[in-house]
């Protein structure tokens, strides 16, 4: 019985207490990653590890906080994941297209075509 309130804390509480996704952070900023961090395998994107994630053997059972999807992630060394911020950064500055006023515009004028359906 002790397991299995174990193994449910497990989910619950990651699920409440790290729902929020990290907001205005920007890219290659420098993360504090506590007690470790992982890599997202999905986004590519360095994240810390919450304390009350389901362990895997090697690997934790983590929720991205970027792209919000669930898997088994390693936890990296600080030199690694320093190198994944870099990492984002470089991939940040090459895909900010700019967008004038008048696409921007546009672009949300052929959104809002199938709004009312």
């Amino acid at each position: 019985m002790i397991v299995f309130g174990a193994i449910l804390l497990s989910f619950i509480v990651p699920l409440v207490m790290g729902r929020s996704k990290i907001q205005d952070l920007p890219l290659g900023a420098e993360r504090k990653y506590g007690l470790g961090g992982g890599i997202c395998p999905k986004c590519r994107r360095p994240f810390a590890l919450p304390l009350f994630s389901m362990n895997l053997g090697l690997s934790k059972l983590a929720r991205c906080p970027y792209c919000g999807k669930w898997s088994a992630v390693r936890i990296q060394p600080l030199a690694k994941l320093r190198e994944a911020e870099q990492a984002e950064l470089e991939w940040g500055r090459a895909e900010v297209p700019k967008i004038s006023e008048e696409e921007k515009l546009r672009k949300e004028l052929d959104d809002s075509k199938y709004q009312g359906l």
